[in-house]
């Protein structure tokens, strides 16, 4: 006999599948970076630092669509950063995400946001998250933040990555580990 399953029940479970694949693949490049602090013991070059971003702080995840990986996107981002900023490939997109942050209120009860505006979310207990486009970074270059998400790479070229790498390292600098987190 043929199984029916309801699309909702279906959504959840792939939902739970992409969030629960990028939480296991942040907390490796925690545990890779918390192993290799000597990289921070020595002197080191740009093309070094770029290349222990690349080796140690970056995940990347490519997943089908409509399999949450925004709604995942937003779970870490709170679950584990106290600063964060989002990034997406064009401004609407940037939008949606913080829409979909926004949602997450609803649905947690350790999220209450006190500050909402199209580019900032601020939680009661000063959490921020900063969204836009990762056409515009010079906007971000002063920002101090733990962790660096790239909500939708299918455009993004090596000269963009790094770009990324290049502006947004320097804000994660009093942060023991710095993340970047690319997803599509």
């Amino acid at each position: 006999m043929k199984k029916i399953l309801d699309r909702s029940i279906l959504a959840n479970i792939i939902g739970t599948n992409t969030y629960t694949a990028l939480r296991c693949l942040l907390e490796n490049s925690y545990y890779a970076q918390e192993t290799d602090q000597s990289f921070f013991c020595g002197n080191f070059d740009k093309k070094h630092y770029k290349g222990y971003l690349n080796e140690f702080c970056t995940v990347r995840m490519c997943t089908a669509r409509q399999s949450g990986h925004s709604t995942a996107i937003c779970y870490i981002a709170l679950e584990y950063f106290d600063r964060a900023i989002l990034l997406s490939a064009a401004h609407q997109m940037s939008i949606n995400l913080n829409r979909c942050m926004s949602n997450l209120k609803n649905k947690s009860s350790y999220v209450n946001f006190k500050n909402e505006s199209e580019n900032k979310l601020t939680t009661t207990t000063g959490k921020e998250y900063i969204f836009g486009t990762y056409d515009n970074l010079d906007r971000f270059q002063d920002i101090k933040t733990e962790a660096v998400f790239v909500d939708g790479t299918f455009d993004i070229t090596p000269k963009k990555e790094d770009e990324i790498y290049d502006v947004l390292a320097p804000c994660m600098k009093n942060y023991p580990q710095r993340f970047f987190i690319f997803v599509q």
